[in-house]
């Protein structure tokens, strides 16, 4: 009966132990799953970024690369490349703004100018209608109109060239979606693949959600 008693406290102990063993490996894959999600205000919106498991060093790169995107391309940031086109007609630009360019370009052919960057004068015209309530006139809108046209912005090289004084160029339905890609493209470089980035509704799912569910 004694050497049943210590088989039986032994077999207890090592179940026990497995149980333990078990409990912590679960504790331990719940936690290193567990989503972080952080926001930040970028190019006018609230950017949100969620990434499982968390990586604080994965999320900070994400919105580098954002931050990196708005500072090239924003229409607000006087020193930003998109600004310095539209104030001098002409700018030298990074490779990242040229390539989202030359997208627009593409865009702008495949829709026969129904997507165009050059609209930014019309915009300007009707923000100044809204502020002032008033309908602007049809000679402002024709004029406005005769300075769109994206066949008019010249490449040369990493040069970007607007063909008409008065031109400006606006990246607003472009350049989000963009710098999405590059939040994401940062957050596959630190082997993040489960995240979401939404940049005011400019969505990117890689993986799955925290469920194990499509995001």
């Amino acid at each position: 009966m004694g050497f049943l008693r210590t088989i039986q406290g032994k077999v207890v102990v090592v179940i026990c132990v497995v149980i333990a063993v078990l409990l912590s490996v679960v504790i331990i894959q719940k936690y290193r799953l567990k989503p972080l999600k952080q926001t930040e205000m970028i190019m006018g919106t609230l950017v949100e970024i969620t990434v499982i498991p968390a990586n604080e060093k994965a999320i900070r790169q994400a919105f580098e690369a954002l931050k990196k995107v708005d500072a090239l391309m924003s229409t607000y940031k006087e020193d930003s490349e998109i600004s310095i086109l539209n104030r001098e007609g002409k700018a030298q630009v990074s490779e990242e703004t040229l390539e989202v360019i030359e997208d627009a370009i593409k865009f702008s052919n495949l829709t026969d100018g129904a997507f165009d960057i050059t609209c930014r004068p019309l915009i300007n015209l009707w923000k100044k209608a809204k502020k002032e309530e008033k309908v602007p006139t049809e000679e402002e809108i024709e004029e406005a109109i005769s300075l769109v046209g994206y066949q008019r912005i010249i490449l040369e090289g990493n040069q970007i060239r607007l063909e008409k004084e008065g031109m400006q160029i606006d990246l607003g339905g472009i350049a989000k979606g963009y710098a999405v890609d590059k939040a994401i493209e940062a957050l596959k470089k630190n082997s993040i693949k489960r995240a979401l980035v939404n940049a005011g509704g400019d969505l990117y799912g890689l993986g799955t959600d925290p469920q194990g569910e499509k995001w």
